[in-house]
């Protein structure tokens, strides 16, 4: 009886070498973040050194906060004696609790730092006796 190998070691080792780099990839394509609160405020600060205003887009879509950096170019290219900075296109999706889903929601960008401050929404209602 001829035994059947199902598993190719050679594929599997390929396969867990290329994951580990692609992770490590995937890991290095987004910038730092912090995400705490503040007064009762969701708080969202991003590392986005290198882009310009223009080049960030931030969406809210039900529960889910979208910021995404895209250079669109026009910078002098450099050669560097020392490169400790990597600025790359992003996309990063961060999953916000329900209170603040329909909270008022400001964002400020100042030295390299997004910062995203997302108010509670109201969860009283106010009911006038008439």
């Amino acid at each position: 009886m001829e035994k059947l190998d199902i598993f190719d070691l050679d594929s599997i080792q390929e396969f867990i070498k290329n994951g580990k780099e692609k992770a490590k990839e995937m890991v290095s394509l987004y910038p730092y973040t912090n995400i705490g609160t503040f007064n009762e405020n969701l708080i969202v600060e991003i590392n986005v050194a290198g882009f310009a205003r223009e080049e960030i887009e931030i969406e809210l879509i039900g529960n889910k906060l979208f910021v995404e950096g895209k250079l669109t170019g026009g910078r002098a290219p450099l050669e560097y004696v020392q490169k400790e900075l990597t600025v790359r296109d992003f996309k990063r999706v961060i999953v916000i609790n329900d209170l603040y889903i329909n909270g008022d929601i400001i964002a400020t960008m100042s030295n390299g730092i997004l910062t995203i401050n997302i108010e509670p929404q109201e969860t009283r209602t106010r009911i006038k006796i008439s």
